[in-house]
């Protein structure tokens, strides 16, 4: 079992519950939406050094399939995993919900920071990656 992702979108779920009835939609988008920036981001940083600024430049399709490429098989996995089986919320509600409110809270906020922490780095890698399409830097 995924304990990380698993609690994440367990605590996701929980939050939303009222209005997704236990269905799992708003955590595994939000889990998706995480795994797929952190994979375009590695992607990006990867691209900026196995190529050069003029052929990124010349390859208007390169953004588009690295989204697509690290977007769709996460987002099908994560379905998979967690809307089509039935049931994991109240799983995982069964295996978390005695836990400690300190311990509850300290949890709360790493699941926090972890959805944060890739929508913040995408901004300076965003604009790092447009100045080598750009042509300021090689």
């Amino acid at each position: 079992m995924n304990f990380y992702f698993d609690y994440v979108y367990y605590r996701i779920c929980k939050l939303y519950y009222k209005y997704d009835k236990g269905q799992g939609v708003y955590g595994t988008t939000i889990i998706t939406m995480t795994e797929g920036i952190l994979l375009v981001e590695t992607a990006i940083f990867f691209e900026k050094f196995f190529f050069t600024s003029q052929q990124l430049h010349s390859s208007k399709l390169i953004g588009p399939v690295i989204v697509a490429i690290c977007i769709l098989p996460i987002g099908v996995i994560n379905y998979l995993n967690y809307v089509l089986p039935k049931g994991n919320y109240e799983k995982f509600d069964h295996y978390w919900k005695n836990e400690t409110a300190g311990k509850r809270i300290f949890k709360g906020f790493l699941v926090l920071i972890s959805i944060l922490i890739p929508w913040i780095l995408m901004f300076p890698l965003n604009t790092w990656y447009q100045c080598s399409h750009c042509g300021f830097k090689n």
